[in-house]
């Protein structure tokens, strides 16, 4: 598990998943009349603002209750850049909340930093990480 409970993705669940989310937002934006706004974000620069989920976006992992974390495949200074997808309000932007990442790599730098520390500092919401074998349960 990454921090905040997301869960990396197999590359069969990251195919459906973003066949999935492109669809939903496919289908949003030919509802509302938005599908020029849907083209105007997929080509915007990355790390920018997006309420649907665009083609440029990547999931590479899910909390399972409607956010994921994905690589943005715009064209720009942030390409490659992990961003949180919300559910309920889509991506704020490469400067927006506490889980942005500048690539894949970083994340993963970031995260085994964390653990051998010990802790993982979000910005204010500083978490005990810990290593458990697999079947394990918190006592806590």
């Amino acid at each position: 598990l990454l921090p905040w409970g997301f869960i990396p993705s197999p590359i069969d669940r990251i195919r459906d998943d973003w066949h999935m989310m492109t669809g939903i937002a496919r289908d949003v934006a030919r509802e509302h009349g938005t599908t020029d706004d849907l083209a105007a974000m997929d080509t915007a620069p990355a790390g920018a603002a997006a309420y649907l989920y665009i083609p440029s976006f990547v999931p590479i992992a899910d909390d399972t209750c409607g956010d994921l974390l994905f690589v943005d495949l715009r064209e720009g200074e942030d390409h490659g850049r992990v961003g949180h997808w919300s559910g309920d309000d889509g991506y704020h932007g490469a400067d927006h909340g506490y889980m942005s990442w500048t690539s894949v790599a970083h994340m993963a730098r970031t995260l085994a930093d964390a653990l051998e520390a010990g802790r993982w500092d979000s910005g204010g919401a500083d978490m005990i990480l810990a290593v458990t074998p697999q079947g394990a349960h918190d006592q806590r």
